[in-house]
């Protein structure tokens, strides 16, 4: 029985906090009836999944702000989600909303144990029941897992798809490829991804994802497509749907208070936003910084007989790169989940700074603060904005912690050679 405690505690931990996840997307779950009621258990779900699904199911094109609103009830515009969103929610779809919520949130708590199981084998740790279960309550109890699971945000499968992409690139490249798929779901997940796996020389999985994400868009768009009139009608509608998206204050640089991206770091200490070409730049400097220490090291590897497999190091700098990168918000911050792993249970391949255990534990208590600041969120920080001295920090703390976490895994990156196969 001793030997078993570990697992029993992790599993009973985690049905615990799932079941309190639960509770509270009930007591707010947003009411059919009233989609302009602040009410925001599984908003995310109604507006950007469930609904557009159905739209294309009936033969409209979801990206069209008006005739979305008057169709449906919702509350907000769809996003610019890729169509293949439009094909992965259709089995949702097909039931009544009631029923698609609780199978939404069903899925996404059992996809945060295979999250927790791709992490592991990232990280190159051995794979246990305790640890699955265990990681999968800390996700469960961070901000960006209760996030997930309370709006019905699509952050577990989307952050899987990019787990299973960098994992399994080398040894399951067809897997990989699907993961990259699933990724592309977001724009602001797959772009960069695919960026990072060139760097890596995973040619093969890139290959694959991109065709198979080409395939999916493509289907996904037909009748959207239709309903608009054409393409170009249709692009129109997407762009005129992010304009208003973008009036959002959650989505502004200086006020959203859930953005972790570098942009939306560098926004909140201007105050304004620092412009499209400013945030391009920032962007550029993260992910090209990124992609030239990945080129650099897989070229090391290559040419000293380095080992390939398994690669925490570089998973642990592309998830990073990929969050400050491009536009993300505080639930994509499941995805620390495999450099968090890679510190906590990672084997001997994983070096990623000269600093030695006081790095490391560095590195843990900077991923960690975007998973358990519970002081930048809007319970907090609505009731001290007029306090900039006391806003701002908070409001920073998240993206501040990532940027100080990505220059110092980078650092240690560029500083240590790649591992070598033992004899």
């Amino acid at each position: 029985m001793s030997r078993r405690l570990p697992a029993v505690v992790a599993v009973l931990a985690f049905l615990v906090l799932t079941a309190v996840a639960a509770a509270r997307v009930r007591a707010d779950l947003v009411d059919p009836l009233r989609p302009a009621l602040e009410r925001f258990g599984m908003q995310d779900l109604r507006d950007n999944f469930y609904y557009p699904s159905v739209a294309l199911l009936q033969g409209r094109n979801p990206y069209d702000v008006a005739d979305y609103k008057t169709h449906y009830p919702i509350d907000r515009p769809l996003p610019a989600y890729s169509p293949i969103s439009l094909l992965v929610h259709l089995p949702l779809a097909l039931l009544p909303l009631g029923a698609a919520e609780t199978a939404d949130f069903v899925v996404n708590a059992a996809l945060l144990l295979v999250l927790a199981r791709v992490a592991l084998a990232g990280a190159g740790a051995p794979v246990t029941v305790a640890r699955i279960f265990g990681i999968a309550a800390l996700m469960t109890l961070s901000r960006a897992g209760q996030q997930t699971l309370y709006i019905g945000q699509c952050a577990v499968y989307v952050a899987l798809g990019s787990a299973i992409a960098l994992v399994e690139a080398r040894r399951r490249p067809w897997l990989a490829g699907a993961g990259i798929a699933i990724a592309c779901l977001k724009p602001s997940y797959g772009l960069p991804l695919g960026f990072l796996m060139l760097c890596r020389r995973d040619v093969g999985a890139f290959v694959r994802g991109a065709g198979l994400a080409a395939l999916a868009g493509i289907a996904g768009a037909v009748v959207p497509i239709a309903a608009a009139g054409g393409i170009a009608p249709f692009v129109a509608s997407v762009r005129h749907g992010m304009q208003v998206v973008a009036t959002d204050p959650s989505y502004h640089e200086a006020t959203s208070l859930i953005r972790i991206d570098v942009g939306a770091l560098f926004g909140r200490f201007l105050g304004r936003s620092p412009g499209a070409a400013i945030e391009i730049l920032l962007g550029i400097l993260i992910l090209g910084s990124a992609g030239a220490i990945l080129w650099t090291r897989e070229a090391r590897a290559a040419a000293g007989g380095g080992e390939r497999e398994p690669r925490p190091a570089g998973d642990g700098l592309a998830c990073l790169a990929l969050l400050l990168g491009l536009y993300h918000q505080s639930y994509d911050a499941l995805l620390l989940v495999l450099p968090v792993t890679a510190l906590l249970f990672g084997s001997r391949v994983w070096r990623p700074a000269a600093g030695g255990t006081w790095t490391r534990a560095a590195l843990l208590a900077l991923l960690l603060v975007p998973w358990f600041n519970l002081l930048a969120t809007h319970a907090v920080l609505n009731r001290v904005e007029t306090v900039r001295a006391l806003w701002l920090p908070l409001a920073t703390a998240n993206g501040a912690a990532l940027l100080l976490a990505y220059l110092t895994w980078a650092w240690g990156m560029s500083r240590t050679a790649p591992p070598r196969s033992p004899p």
